[in-house]
């Protein structure tokens, strides 16, 4: 992953910088982190990741690019979609007013299109 190289690279750059002023403690440290890195780069779920990330990569270049859909295609889509959504139905208060009794709100909440 370009996280962990990125985080090995700078930790590498700090252990130099505190080598050169002789700064054994944070040398200590710094090489401490190295090595969880390392494992962590061999770790199975970090490599499972990669493959994942190569196989997606893969199949966005054959799929090539996303092409938004067009509205012709939207509205056929959302036609095609079985039941209808809560606002487009004609008890939908009803809806509002069992939603906030199941949720506990039921003299709390008010619904902007009940006004104020």
């Amino acid at each position: 992953m370009a996280t962990l190289e990125a985080i090995r690279e700078r930790v590498l750059r700090a252990r130099a910088h505190a080598a050169v002023r002789h700064e054994d403690e944070i040398v200590r440290e710094l090489d401490e982190a190295l090595a969880k890195i390392e494992r962590l780069q061999d770790d199975v779920g970090i490599r499972e990741l990669r493959a994942s990330s190569r196989l997606h990569a893969q199949l966005d270049a054959e799929l090539g690019p996303l092409v938004p859909l067009t509205n012709d295609e939207m509205r056929i889509l959302a036609d095609s979609r079985p039941g209808k959504l809560p606002w487009k139905k004609a008890d939908a208060n009803d809806h509002q007013t069992e939603w906030r009794t199941v949720c506990g709100f039921a003299k709390y909440a008010r619904f902007p299109s009940e006004g104020v």
